[in-house]
């Protein structure tokens, strides 16, 4: 069996909801602040569904978008 095999296999039979909540970025922090803590996250500065709400001035030098 080949590792793709494994992948596919995956795919087909692995539909665990926390599957889909690990795979949005957003959700996982809501769920890692819920089991371990705000601390471990990293700083957020925005989340938005219109780019045009990015204000550059206001992120830190080194970020990404």
């Amino acid at each position: 069996m080949t590792f793709n095999d494994k992948v596919r296999y995956k795919m087909l039979n692995d539909r665990r909801p926390l599957l889909t909540t690990f795979a949005d970025k957003v959700a996982v922090r809501r769920y890692v602040e819920a089991k371990v803590g705000k601390e471990v996250l990293t700083e957020l500065f925005l989340v938005t569904k219109n780019p045009e709400k990015v204000k550059q001035q206001f992120l830190p030098r080194e970020s990404v978008l």
